[in-house]
């Protein structure tokens, strides 16, 4: 049984798939298999993917009718073998020692989850910024010289509104079996739907302050995609609802109430509206946010986690709150 398993989802990904599988076969640590989902794909990606199978022994190539990028992580975690599960993009890249790294942090820890930085590149490999894995540290646990910190959820809550993101993390795959926890299929915001729920089951977690993970940004790229403004806030909602629902019924809403109210006012009323603004979404659209968010936490004021942002993300955060949309699409302008 391989120690890990790598789940590729690929959506027409013929020409950016052989970056990520480069990168995967150039790894210095080799327990691992490769489990590339083609979820219904209209072009040759799966054959990009077999072109791979000599250098990657181990790479498996399934698949399947399409179900979005969830549904393909979900096939994943049902056909993988491995102890420990790392989601990695098709239009990304992950560095040479990654995997060597991953295991010694691991290893020398104890831990059953991993986090690190990622860094954003250019489609030519050049550093636009580097984003870490988790930055909010109390005063005497940043991490430095690149020594892991570890730390479980209960230590340090504020774990829950770090970058909610799957593909900088790795987790025991028997924390999805056994909790049940799978990606939403066909929606936006996978990951704040999952990540969230598998972070209170996972024990110690370490985390290293190193961008092993390459984010290619790409013009197409659905990250850079505008319009469906709609969709996309209802499907942020389900899954902030979702993530509210799961710690409710596993008994743990009293021990992190305080961190879930400020996941939704960090994600639906800072984050989602920033981007609705600067994708021009109708004003309905933004009163929507405001009022799930309000009528979900009233006195978000009083949160103790608002020492966490910046005095320009919360003065920000200040005219969101007092519907101040035609100033803040002012001051996105000036600043460009």
């Amino acid at each position: 049984m391989p120690k890990y398993t790598l789940i590729i989802p690929a959506y027409n990904m013929e020409k950016q798939l052989p970056g990520c599988l480069g990168s995967v076969a150039a790894q210095t640590y080799r327990d691992f298999e490769v489990l590339v989902v083609d979820d219904g794909s209209t072009d040759r990606t799966a054959e990009a993917a077999e072109g791979f199978s000599g250098k990657l022994p181990s790479l498996h190539v399934i698949r399947q009718e399409n179900k979005g990028l969830g549904g393909a992580r979900n096939t994943g975690i049902e056909n993988a073998a491995g102890e420990y599960l790392w989601f990695i993009d098709a239009d990304d890249r992950i560095v040479p020692d990654a995997l060597e790294r991953i295991d010694g942090m691991l290893s020398d820890t104890g831990a059953h989850a991993a986090v690190f930085d990622a860094a954003h590149v250019s489609e030519d490999g050049a550093v636009l910024k580097t984003e870490a894995g988790y930055a909010h540290f109390g005063a005497d646990q940043h991490p430095s010289g690149g020594v892991p910190a570890v730390f479980t959820l209960a230590e340090s809550p504020a774990f829950l509104f770090a970058p909610v993101l799957a593909c900088n993390k790795v987790f025991r795959r028997d924390l999805y079996l056994s909790q049940g926890i799978r990606f939403p299929e066909h929606a936006y915001y996978e990951d704040l739907a999952t990540v969230p729920k598998l972070c209170p089951f996972a024990g110690k977690i370490a985390y290293l302050p190193a961008p092993l993970y390459e984010y290619v940004q790409r013009p197409d790229s659905i990250m850079h995609r505008g319009g469906d403004h709609e969709k996309r806030c209802r499907d942020l909602t389900a899954a902030l609802a979702g993530v509210d629902a799961f710690y409710r019924q596993a008994g743990l809403s009293s021990a992190y109430g305080e961190a879930l109210d400020f996941l939704t006012v960090f994600h639906a009323l800072y984050l989602q509206t920033v981007r609705m603004v600067k994708t021009d979404a109708p004003r309905a659209v933004l009163l929507y946010l405001h009022q799930y968010v309000r009528e979900r936490v009233p006195d978000l004021h009083a949160s103790p986690y608002l020492v966490t942002l910046s005095a320009a993300q919360r003065a920000v955060l200040e005219l969101i709150d007092k519907k101040q949309y035609l100033a803040l699409k002012i001051a996105f302008s000036l600043k460009k």
